[in-house]
């Protein structure tokens, strides 16, 4: 499958045009929205432009046989938080540097590729769900200009217009950044309401992810102490765990899997998520069941059920301390 891609123009003035550059060619294949960072349109896909040179987009992919290729003229910032799935790019820059992105669930992405080409790809068989803001550096550069100092040396030059370099920044996210992207995720107001509080969310994205660089490069962030091949290992312990909510495996049998003992597999899972893995796994439970209630027309019984409790009543007990509310204030059940 090969997908030509390039972003569509909002045009300003000729001075200080600020916007996305491109064209797309789809051979065969539904692609109602295309950026740089990934190709997601088989299940769920939604592109809102807030202002010219900031857009937000929800994506959701299910399903894919074989590696899109695409190339981008003008990039946009791209902040890309990941929330489930691995996918992989292998990007080629117009200078022949050749580069290899793997983005795991649990992590976000900040890049900066202009006149770039190469291929995307799924790497598991986890539903890919993520959520990116792109904006535009002069529109950046407006929001920013009058707090200079807190911008990241790394992107100060190419804010200011002064360098067309590439710039790529892989982090896990922070807590704020998931509850901000499950935010977006999970908004439910209408029409204007909804256009302002989305763009609010896509800036405090936004802010989260420059205020992480920047904290960073003082030296003052709060990084994990696990090694790269270790933080690897826990992203796909992560995603072996919650592949089958039915029939999990066992913190032993999934240290195994990953070639970890349970002990700092555990350790990384708190780093990264915040809680222990069964613990992770219990909160990703309940938020699939939140999900099914608010967007399937199965009963209680059958919901419980999917997310892997062993009965409805031990479901409505976890989900009422979980959120606040019974399930039942979305459907009665059996």
């Amino acid at each position: 499958m090969n997908v030509d891609i390039d972003m569509v123009p909002e045009r300003g003035n000729k001075k200080d045009d600020v916007g996305f550059a491109g064209s797309v060619h789809n051979t065969g294949y539904l692609v109602p929205f295309i950026h740089w960072n990934g190709v997601y349109s088989l299940v769920k896909d939604e592109s809102l432009i807030l202002r010219p040179g900031l857009r937000l987009c929800i994506s959701t992919l299910k399903n894919l046989e074989n590696p899109i290729r695409f190339s981008v003229e003008r990039s946009p910032l791209e902040f890309c938080f990941n929330l489930s799935g691995t996918t992989r790019y292998d990007v080629k820059h117009g200078n022949g540097r050749k580069d290899e992105c793997i983005a795991y669930a649990g992590s976000s992405v900040l890049n900066y590729y202009p006149k770039t080409n190469g291929s995307f790809e799924k790497c598991d068989d986890q539903t890919v769900i993520s959520v990116s803001v792109d904006i535009d550096p002069k529109l950046l550069n407006r929001f920013i200009e009058t707090i200079a100092g807190e911008i990241p040396q790394s992107l100060r030059r190419i804010i200011d217009g002064y360098d067309s370099s590439y710039f790529s920044s892989i982090k896990r996210m922070t807590l704020p950044m998931r509850d901000t992207a499950l935010q977006v995720l999970e908004c439910n107001q209408t029409s204007g309401a909804r256009q302002i509080f989305l763009e609010g969310k896509a800036l405090e994205l936004i802010a989260l992810q420059l205020e992480n660089l920047e904290l960073e490069e003082r030296g003052s962030s709060f990084f994990s102490s696990l090694s790269n091949m270790d933080l690897k290992k826990v992203y796909h312990a992560h995603d072996l765990l919650v592949h089958d909510l039915q029939t999990p495996p066992s913190l032993f049998e999934l240290a195994k899997a990953v070639g970890m003992t349970h002990t700092r597999l555990n350790r990384g899972f708190r780093e990264i998520y915040g809680t222990t893995v069964f613990g992770y796994l219990r909160k990703y439970r309940l938020e699939y069941a939140d999900l099914l209630l608010k967007d399937s027309a199965r009963n209680i019984t059958e919901i419980a059920y999917a997310a892997g409790f062993s009965d409805s009543s031990h479901f409505s007990k976890a989900y009422l301390n979980h959120f606040g509310n019974p399930p039942s204030i979305y459907r009665k059940s059996n």
